[in-house]
């Protein structure tokens, strides 16, 4: 594809949901969906603001992911002159969704600095939820895992392409380094980035406003840590598919071919099985089961936290995930 195809691939994508944003019945339909994704309550006492904040994270993160995108696909077709390659459209994807973590990312940040209510109680824990509270373990670790999968074949098809039991041709030397260096970077970026947004203040003055504050940082988060899993999963891909096309003649004359061919089979077959084992888990729904098991009561300063706690009045307390939440004029 051209760099004008990719300008009008995203632009279209972009206009389309900006144009479904614009409509009330869109934004509406959109925090409704994400409501049952996540299964909180979208209470009236809630709604407008939830959903303010869902379409500006969704304008947001795909303004930025368009812009990102298109700036990749500007530079591969300045400087490499691969953009018309089939496997460009993976680094043009790839841009894309680390301008759209950087762009979410940064509103999370900045929703965090909103001002409290002067005339209003502010919700607080007593504990700092942690990284592992809003992302399920297997996304998380499966970054890292991805990460060292990549490292590891890369480097396993530089040694024995070097003992000459296999040929597999001219290397992507360059390629390889970053397949090595990319994801675990990428993944290591992501926890420290995380750990500073999970630090930020949480603005609330209900349970289930708190548990929405939950439920968008949760979403935050996990458009973050795609970037490290798609630079760990698709490296790899790009790798292989680069050697593949150097190589000459076919399997079993080959085995050069064999083997790529091969390992391409066994990627395809975890990356699917990854992404079937994520959708059963629900990971959208993580920090309900990690901070709030019970659901929050809509309205009012007390109600039950995530051990069930209820709260009674103008002192109460409930629990999330084991911590403490107090309410106080802060």
């Amino acid at each position: 594809m051209t760099l004008a195809g990719y300008v009008i691939l995203f632009g279209a994508a972009g206009l389309a949901t900006l144009l479904w944003y614009a409509l009330p019945s869109g934004r509406k339909r959109s925090a409704h969906a994400f409501a049952r994704r996540v299964d909180l309550a979208l209470d009236p006492t809630v709604e407008a603001t939830v959903t303010a904040r869902l379409v500006r994270t969704g304008r947001v993160g795909l303004l930025s992911g368009v812009g990102a995108g298109i700036v990749t696909a500007w530079t591969l077709d300045a400087t490499a002159g691969v953009l018309e390659s089939p496997y460009a459209i993976l680094a043009v994807l790839a841009g894309f969704f680390a301008g759209n973590a950087v762009g979410s990312g940064a509103l999370g940040w900045w929703e965090a600095r909103r001002p409290v209510p002067a005339d209003a109680p502010r919700i607080a824990r007593a504990e700092t939820p942690t990284h592992a509270d809003y992302v399920a373990g297997h996304e998380r670790w499966g970054a890292w895992g991805a990460a060292a999968v990549s490292a590891l074949l890369a480097a396993g098809l530089a040694m024995i392409d070097s003992t000459g039991f296999i040929e597999l041709g001219d290397l992507p030397v360059g390629l390889m380094l970053g397949a090595v260096l990319v994801p675990a970077a990428a993944a290591g970026v992501e926890e420290l980035v995380a750990r500073r947004l999970i630090d930020r203040r949480q603005v609330a003055a209900t349970p289930l406003e708190l548990a929405w504050d939950d439920a968008l940082r949760a979403h935050t988060l996990r458009d973050m840590i795609t970037v490290p899993l798609v630079a760990g999963i698709w490296a790899p891909f790009l790798v292989l598919s680069v050697i593949s096309d150097g190589l000459e003649g076919g399997w079993p004359a080959n085995q050069g071919v064999g083997l790529v061919s091969g390992l391409v089979l066994i990627l395809l077959l975890a990356a699917g099985g990854m992404g079937v084992v994520s959708i059963a888990l629900r990971p959208a729904r993580h920090f309900r089961s990690r901070l709030w098991p019970s659901a929050p009561v809509p309205g009012g300063t007390g109600g039950a936290g995530a051990d069930g706690g209820a709260g009674t009045g103008g002192g109460a307390v409930g629990s999330a995930g084991g911590a403490t939440l107090g309410l106080g004029a802060r």
